[in-house]
């Protein structure tokens, strides 16, 4: 059986291409992400249908 992965919105907040993300399972509701913009960017993530993350720090 394969695993179906499904688009469910996206993360905007970065000016280039986004290079890298990191996880941890100490805080599952976060991602880091790192953009050719020279930032990073640490989301909390929600539930709410129209914004699916909160950039935190930029």
């Amino acid at each position: 059986m394969t695993e179906q992965m499904t688009l469910r919105g996206t993360l905007k907040g970065h000016n280039g291409w986004v290079t890298q993300i990191a996880t941890t399972p100490q805080f599952p509701d976060m991602i880091l992400s790192a953009s050719r913009d020279k930032t990073i960017i640490m989301w909390k993530l929600t539930r709410d249908e129209t914004n699916y993350g909160i950039p935190q720090r930029a």
